[in-house]
């Protein structure tokens, strides 16, 4: 049977989950399908996580439902930089026929990227001064080397009046930012970061590193406020703070 299991297309499971979930009680508000629940996602696992249909994860249905809730922002002709692009958000920012998209991220061997997506470093951005009118950027300066040079280059292309949206993995536990050099084994970042391609585990500070990067910082709790059968609803998880960025 696991024999069997492995022959059918990842595509083809994809499709098969989709349809036995199928129901009334959670809805990706990306894709705009409905479910029983949400499947389960991550190590260890978080129950009500991924769609079985497009794949959103909590966050990136959060940061959908903060951008569509923002006043005129769908409608507006904006030049717009993702970095590390998730497969479902890049389906949604490419099919908006007004924003000039630029999606971008460092390919490693053995990943698959989305259509169009540039390589590029973030710590080294290819383009000009003030050029993007918002910034996404989800789950990536963990991975990078110099994350402070990362966030001055974000700050760098936005444009004056422009924002965005930065996050990282944080432990509330934490005050300060913990990032050990010496720690360059998988199991050793396992532990300390969670994650073994993780160079640091973001702390209470992580705001005024924006901040010392020159952004304007908004801690922004929407999704945390919601009751929690929304948040259910949605597959929001427990919620997630949003660090808005502007210039």
């Amino acid at each position: 049977m696991k024999f069997i299991k492995k022959l059918i297309p990842v595509s083809f499971k994809d499709k098969l989950n989709a349809f036995r979930m199928r129901g009334q009680n959670v809805e990706c508000n990306i894709c705009n399908r409905k479910y029983v629940s949400f499947m389960p996602s991550g190590d260890p696992l978080r129950a009500n996580a991924i769609c079985p249909s497009c794949g959103s994860v909590e966050r990136t249905r959060i940061y959908w439902e903060y951008l569509k809730g923002l006043s005129g922002f769908l409608t507006s002709n904006i030049r717009v930089l993702h970095s590390a692009p998730k497969p479902s958000l890049f389906k949604k920012f490419s099919s908006i026929g007004n924003f000039d998209y630029h999606p971008i991220d460092l390919f490693q061997p053995g990943y698959s990227y989305p259509k169009a997506t540039r390589h590029m470093d973030i710590q080294d951005l290819d383009y000009p001064d003030n050029h993007f009118d918002f910034i996404l950027s989800s789950h990536v300066l963990e991975h990078v080397e110099d994350d402070a040079k990362a966030m001055k280059e974000f700050y760098r292309v936005l444009s004056p009046g422009g924002f965005g949206i930065i996050m990282v993995p944080i432990d509330l536990s934490l005050e300060e930012t913990h990032d050990d050099p010496t720690n360059v084994k998988p199991e050793d970042r396992i532990k300390a970061y969670g994650q073994y391609d993780h160079l640091r585990m973001y702390g209470r500070d992580y705001q005024s590193k924006l901040e010392k990067a020159g952004f304007k910082v908004e801690a922004n709790d929407f999704s945390i406020d919601l009751e929690a059968a929304d948040k259910f609803r949605l597959g929001f998880g427990n919620g997630e703070t949003l660090f808005i960025v502007r210039k």
